[in-house]
């Protein structure tokens, strides 16, 4: 039997070591993603969000940061990952290679049908992993149509923990739903009595606070043997509306970057949180400037008045030599000033969250091919420890939920007999993981080059090169499927076909010597005859 109290007691506990954290989320909520901006007081529905912001570049940027990462990591144009064997020389059979094709296929029929939802979902954890340095991503099934579900989760609904290695195996989900919800999502048999009768009084609007608990099995949930159990427990009561497993972790979560001792991730927004604040003050003093140097004020005589409406005449506003009685006050605001210090202060928050990236990938039409791999190298050099991580951290989990989902659902083929008991691993086809294999395609290109260089001098300088593996290797840069290649066997068999039909072409070109030889020699031996 479970111990409800005792999840309630580590969610308080969660709870309670949380405040600063939401503090800092807020703020950061109200300068650089308003819509989201729930952390410590609860907004009205249509209120308005954004009083804080003058400038809209911290705005502009963590959007240009989602579809930035979003084009990196998962563009939805793209196949940007694989399924493989750990073992390569199963990879290279070509029955184990269409399996995999197969699979990989499926993961990303199901995953980007328009019911899944995925590609909005991950949008907005990408949003929130810029804005506040974590995201999270919820993978369901959807039993009725047996494919997979997504939802992103606001971060103020989010706890979640660590284990002993820092790998992130239990969450907790504090969140909000209507009685009516309830009763259609659990059922009615499951439907606490405080929920059924608020349903039949007419109030089926009322929402209730649920708590939706996922952790290692423990002896105590005997309820399921699946490796992770799973409870939803209303707030209010305690109660325990119903109770499940899951063999896979079903929350991809996340971070950016972590400190020490820290659980929540950090973000691009919070390194520039100063200068986005900075920028919002420069922006609304460089508009009282401009508003002073358009309008300015209007310097008149003691007793003189002027009327400043457009087109009205005021007489008596000149001397009698012509000269004007009034004159606008110049403040010496530099505007120019203004707006060349907000640009410096722009460029910083612009880079924090990867716009310079984002313009090259803008570019890339315009670019040659051999730019666009120098480049993705390098800027493969420097994301790769950020980028690295969400692939380990969030789309490993999600993937292997994926096919979780999908096994159970009887989705995918039955592999071949040669991987019944092998073990598998997924293998990031996307740009940011080209732009990591780049440096490898480059140091081939530039060895063929100069060996082509050096082959003037001695021809037999390509024996040192495995012309096929250097192959694999530029065409795994390019994102070429294993498919494309065939096995080690068919390769045999073409060499064989070729020594065949050379030897045959030498039996050919040799056969008219062959025979002027044996004539001679049958004429040699008529001649010794008759001599004889």
């Amino acid at each position: 039997m479970v111990n409800v109290d005792s999840i309630f007691d580590l969610q308080s506990d969660a709870e309670s070591k949380r405040g600063t954290w939401e503090e800092n989320w807020e703020e950061i909520a109200d300068y650089v993603l308003p819509r989201q901006s729930d952390f410590v007081s609860k907004k009205t529905p249509g209120e308005r969000r954004t009083g804080k912001i003058y400038e809209s570049t911290a705005l502009i940027s963590l959007e240009r940061f989602a579809a930035t990462v979003e084009n990196l990591l998962t563009p939805r144009s793209q196949l940007w990952h694989s399924v493989k064997s750990v073992d390569d020389e199963l990879n290279r059979i070509p029955e184990v290679a269409r399996y995999f094709d197969q699979v990989r296929d499926i993961l990303f029929r199901y995953r980007y049908s328009p019911k899944a939802n995925y590609a909005s979902q991950q949008h907005e954890v990408y949003m929130s992993l810029g804005a506040f340095g974590t995201g999270v991503l919820f993978i369901g099934e959807d039993v009725e149509n047996k494919g997979l579900r997504y939802k992103s989760v606001h971060l103020s609904e989010m706890f979640f923990f660590e284990n002993h290695v820092g790998i992130i195996d239990m969450a907790h989900r504090k969140f909000p739903m209507k009685a009516r919800n309830i009763k259609k999502m659990f059922g009615e048999d499951n439907c606490p009595a405080d929920v059924k009768k608020d349903i039949q009084d007419g109030n089926s609007e009322k929402e209730y606070e649920i708590l939706h608990a996922v952790r290692p099995k423990m002896p105590e949930d005997n309820h399921t043997e699946l490796e992770y159990a799973s409870y939803y427990i209303l707030c209010k009561t305690k109660e325990v509306i119903t109770k499940s497993g899951y063999s896979s972790f079903p929350y991809a979560i996340s971070r950016y970057v972590t400190s020490p001792n820290e659980i929540y991730g950090r973000s691009p927004a919070w390194t520039v949180l100063s200068d986005i604040k900075t920028l919002n003050q420069m922006r609304k003093i460089t508009l009282r400037s401009a508003h002073k140097v358009t309008d300015p004020a209007i310097l008149t005589t003691d007793d003189g008045w002027l009327d400043t409406t457009p087109g009205k005449v005021n007489p008596g506003m000149l001397d009698y030599n012509g000269r004007a009685m009034a004159q606008a006050f110049n403040s010496g605001a530099r505007v120019d000033f203004g707006i060349e210090a907000e640009n410096l202060v722009r460029s910083t928050v612009k880079d924090a969250f990867l716009s310079n990236l984002y313009e090259i990938l803008m570019q890339r039409p315009q670019m040659t091919a051999t730019e666009v791999m120098t480049i993705t190298q390098e800027r493969g050099v420097l994301l790769s420890p950020t980028m690295g991580r969400q692939q380990s951290e969030a789309l490993g989990p999600q993937i292997a939920r994926e096919i979780d989902i999908l096994d159970n659902f009887g989705v995918l083929p039955p592999p071949p007999q040669e991987l019944i008991d092998a073990e598998y691993e997924i293998e990031y086809d996307s740009p940011m993981s080209r732009a990591q294999k780049a440096e490898f395609a480059i140091g081939v290109q530039r060895t063929y080059e100069f060996a082509t260089q050096v082959a003037g001098i001695d021809p037999t300088i390509f024996d040192n090169l495995d012309h096929r593996e250097n192959l694999r290797i530029i065409a795994e840069s390019n994102g070429m499927p294993q498919r494309g290649f065939i096995g080690d066997d068919a390769v045999k068999k073409k060499e064989a076909k070729r020594e065949q039909e050379a030897m045959a072409n030498a039996a050919l070109s040799s056969a008219p010597e062959l025979a002027g030889a044996i004539k001679d020699i049958s004429q040699a031996q008529k001649l010794q005859s008759s001599v004889g």
